[in-house]
């Protein structure tokens, strides 16, 4: 047999156009792009690599990256968050538990939370944003910053106390609270679900520091550019579960994540404003600026750290 031949015997065995073993189930798209600077984690880090058998395996090498429309790194990232978050919230559910306590000689009963056998602490569910409702007084439907109380410092003297969070933090928890006491006057009034005022202020905080942690992801995963699945580490830290819900950190994160996607993409006047509005939520974000400086100082930029600072 020639060449020829065995070219055409070849071509006549092969399934062709229109066989049910080579169709695509779906058109196949005149583009043809892949983004071939993306670093697949697979293929550069053993334990993901490992961790993919269990999908499959690692993309091949011949995989079109970045073409599914639905399935973006960002929303993957944002569903692990929400997921690592819910374990969180899980993790705190322990104490928002209420119990039903006598309060009157007929029998009359009030809802509370349950602390018995110091349960905040046996449970591991301890969190301030509960604590908080009482003890920065927005309860009473306190201004923070211009509403003050005293207290016993504990030697014996009383002292002037005024909301000890920064202003972010402050005016976030006053919106909340008065979020938490719309919501128990329209259980009282119309019979909406309801709790207690500051289970409802847990519920509702912890909603809007969803929000906050999503946008640290969203910062982190397009800082990162090319190497955007390095973002799941925060999506999925055993932190998160255990701290997320214990304070308000996740509106500094946010403020701080933005600030560094700022610096990444050389706006540092931009990434001075986030740096400023972290600050106003907690003190730590103020140290970005200390590395900046640093950052700076080696490469000849302070004149940048200026717009910045």
């Amino acid at each position: 047999m020639t060449a020829k031949e065995w070219s055409l015997a070849s071509q006549a065995a092969d399934p062709g156009p229109g066989d049910p073993e080579t169709d695509s189930p779906a058109p196949l798209s005149a583009d043809l792009r892949t983004d071939t600077r993306r670093v697949i984690p697979g293929h550069h880090d053993v334990v993901v690599a490992e961790a993919a058998r269990v999908i499959g395996g690692p993309s091949g090498a011949h995989a079109a990256i970045g073409r599914s429309r639905h399935w973006t790194p960002i929303r993957v990232l944002f569903l692990l968050a929400l997921c690592t978050l819910a374990l969180g919230w899980f993790g705190k559910a322990g104490c928002l538990q209420q119990e039903a306590v006598v309060t009157g000689p007929d029998g009359a009963t009030t809802l509370e939370l349950d602390r018995s056998d110091q349960r905040q602490f046996t449970d591991l569910c301890y969190s301030d944003v509960i604590a908080l409702y009482g003890a920065e007084r927005l309860d009473k439907g306190a201004f923070p910053y211009r509403t003050y109380w005293f207290e016993d410092d504990g030697n014996g003297e009383t002292i002037k106390r005024y909301m000890e969070y920064p202003v972010i933090t402050g005016m976030y928890m006053y919106v909340v609270a008065k979020g938490a006491q719309a919501w128990s006057w329209a259980m009282e009034h119309w019979g909406v679900p309801g709790a207690l005022e500051s289970v409802l202020f847990f519920d509702l905080a912890a909603l809007g520091l969803v929000l906050f942690w999503l946008v640290t992801i969203w910062a982190t995963a397009l800082t990162a550019r090319a190497r955007i699945w390095a973002a799941w580490v925060a999506a999925v830290s055993p932190l998160v579960i255990v701290h997320a819900f214990t304070n308000f950190d996740a509106i500094a994160t946010a403020m701080l994540a933005v600030a560094m996607l700022c610096w990444a993409r050389r706006r540092p006047w931009l990434a001075g404003v986030f740096i400023g509005l972290g600050a106003a939520a907690k003190f730590y974000p103020v140290l970005l600026l200390v590395v900046l400086f640093l950052l700076c100082l080696r490469s000849g930029r302070l004149r940048t750290f200026a717009q910045t600072a």
